[in-house]
């Protein structure tokens, strides 16, 4: 048996198992950018509030998200489910 053809099995075989996971990726892909759009423009709206408050709370939270990095992010948020 050549590589060749078995590469070729290998694909034939897992090819709906690759189309499926395609699939999902590019489902949640298209979810997670809605979402965040979303709350982008309600922190965006909220930012531009007249309440001194909520403009305070907003604009501390925007930069602490800003000013971390994202891995520094993850881990926190994985830590904080143990």
């Amino acid at each position: 048996m050549t590589m060749k053809f078995f590469f070729r099995e290998c694909l034939v075989r897992l090819a709906p198992s690759l189309w499926k996971g395609f699939g999902v990726v590019v489902e949640v892909t298209i979810f997670g950018f809605l979402f965040s759009l979303a709350l982008a423009l309600l922190l965006a709206i909220g930012r531009m509030s007249k309440s001194r408050i909520v403009r305070g709370i907003l604009i501390a939270f925007i930069e602490l998200i800003r000013g971390t990095p994202l891995l520094v992010q993850q881990i926190g948020r994985a830590s904080c489910r143990e």
